[in-house]
């Protein structure tokens, strides 16, 4: 997701990157299933039509869906809050921060889960048809979260980053060749660290504030919102997310315009 950003910008078009994303990696460990591969055993399952291919079935769909959510819940910073329940969490509670995060269609999500919560609790099976059905339904709402809902976490939000240039990975894993700010859009500017919101004044005074002193809902409200901001929207892996802010900081320092390049030593 990373690219070349950088371009002209008139009073008509304003700074194209408010919200600078981080980029996150697809997770490659061998042992790792993703959702797309539960619904393919759930499909291998309905291949055969007795007791064990249903439940099997059924299961592998809840562990689709499952493995989708918890993959959203994990692009924002709610599992870093105090309050939050990394384990046992409730369902209602992943299911609000997929409203947060304008995602349709949960009313499907609770539905299959508790036929599925049904079954382990009662030891009754759905029918070979309500089953079928369920696979049908999520296989349509993953293909349509994958298409309209890949977003990365928020990095900066109120950057007044004009553009920036890209090209291959420097030594600290940075690949930023370039980039403009706008003197006449600095306000206040708030980076999301690893583990803290960094609220950056006009000044460059930095103040952080642990993301476990907050309550989930609360980091949410600022969170969220970001998600829906794809259209203007860049998204950098972390060491060009902390390159960008020193560089941000460095040219406050003397706020002027005009393109930033960057001396660099690639690997």
């Amino acid at each position: 997701m990373e690219c070349a950003c950088f371009g002209g910008i008139t009073a008509d078009n304003p700074p194209m990157n408010e919200v600078v994303g981080l980029f996150i990696a697809q997770r490659v460990e061998p042992e790792f299933v993703p959702p797309a591969e539960f619904l393919s055993w759930a499909a291998t399952d309905l291949k055969g039509s007795d007791r064990r291919n249903l439940g099997n079935a059924l299961g592998n769909i809840k562990r689709a869906l499952n493995g989708k959510i918890d993959e959203l819940v994990g692009r924002t910073r709610v599992q870093k809050c105090h309050d939050w329940k990394n384990w046992n969490t409730p369902a209602d509670d992943k299911l609000e921060v997929l409203k947060s995060l304008g995602i349709e269609h949960r009313a499907v999500l609770k539905l299959i889960t508790e036929s599925r919560n049904d079954f382990e609790h009662t030891y009754l099976l759905p029918s070979l048809a309500e089953v079928q059905a369920y696979l049908d339904v999520a296989t349509m709402w993953l293909e349509k979260v994958d298409a309209d809902y890949d977003f990365c976490p928020a990095s900066f939000i109120g950057l007044p980053l004009l553009g920036h240039s890209s090209g291959s990975v420097d030594k600290t894993g940075s690949s930023l060749t370039g980039c403009r700010f706008d003197p006449k859009a600095i306000g206040t500017v708030q980076y999301f660290d690893d583990e803290d919101l960094v609220v950056i004044d006009t000044a460059g005074a930095q103040t952080r504030t642990p993301f476990k002193n907050y309550k989930w809902r609360d980091i949410l409200r600022l969170d969220a919102p970001t998600f829906k901001s794809k259209s203007s929207y860049t998204a950098l892996n972390r060491a060009a997310s902390a390159h960008l802010l020193r560089l941000y900081l460095a040219w406050l320092k003397n706020p002027v315009t005009g393109f930033i390049e960057i001396q660099r030593t690639t690997t």
